[in-house]
């Protein structure tokens, strides 16, 4: 049952494709500095939270989740604690259904 995630500096900072989904245990995603920020220059870029009923703490460094154009959330309704400097730069399509206020007041 995996109840946290944590990654360091730079862990896939070029990612196109970012997804959290159906972890009905997870609790905690921690974030180092620009871990999951995307690519800067690819339209294509993308993040998908969905069916995280028990995720309560969304933390990073600064610079995660960065240059996603596409972000889509869906049930992730306990979230408490969010800590997300310099993110969600360059969003043009968003998709929100059942999420915290603590996460879409930053979209």
């Amino acid at each position: 049952m995996l109840t946290s995630v944590v990654l360091g500096k730079r862990s896939f900072a070029d990612s196109l494709e970012t997804v959290f989904a159906n972890l009905p245990s997870l609790r905690s995603i921690k974030l180092g500095e620009f871990s999951l920020c995307g690519r800067h220059y690819d339209s294509r870029c993308s993040l998908t939270m969905r069916d995280l009923p028990k995720l309560s703490r969304l933390i990073s460094k600064g610079s995660s989740l960065r240059d996603a154009r596409t972000v889509i959330l869906k049930n992730i309704p306990s979230l408490e604690t969010v800590c997300l400097p310099s993110a969600f730069n360059l969003v043009s399509d968003k998709s929100i259904h059942n999420v915290s206020s603590s996460l879409t007041r930053l979209l």
